[in-house]
């Protein structure tokens, strides 16, 4: 788990600079207490407005391997994440059960990988309606 997190990840990612995919899963937490799963970097950052960023909707985020994800963004300009070098797994993990609280979902919070598989695969099914799902989400959800 932790090899594949730490190939790509010392690149800045933007959904519009880097085309590799990092294969690191990334949580984004919202201000709100809402937390989000991407498969990797570049989903993520294709994900988040500017915008928003600069307004502050987003509280932290991290890889799966519990690096912290410096999220930048600037106005009329994509979203850029760079994951650090700095690894905080206590605080993700406690980020992590305020979040499934707020969700209302239960975390298996000894496998960081198998939370954001199963928090992708919870974001998917809550589209609506299941078949605009399938037609531009694929048959299934994202994972890591």
């Amino acid at each position: 788990m932790f090899r594949l997190c730490s190939t790509l990840l010392d690149k800045e990612v933007r959904h519009d600079l880097l085309m590799e995919h990092s294969g690191c899963g990334v949580f984004v937490f919202g201000k709100d207490g809402d937390v989000m799963a991407f498969p990797d970097l570049e989903t993520a950052a294709g994900w988040m407005e500017s915008i928003d960023v600069l307004e502050g909707e987003y509280e932290a985020a991290f890889t799966v391997d519990g690096r912290e994800v410096t999220i930048v963004g600037e106005r009329e300009s994509p979203v850029s994440l760079r994951a650090t070098d700095v690894r905080d797994l206590d605080g993700l993990r406690k980020r992590l059960a305020r979040s499934g609280d707020h969700l209302g979902l239960n975390f298996p919070l000894s496998d960081l990988t198998a939370v954001a598989n199963d928090l992708m695969r919870w974001q998917w099914e809550q589209r609506w309606p299941r078949w605009v799902s399938r037609l531009f989400g694929g048959k299934g959800p994202p994972q890591v």
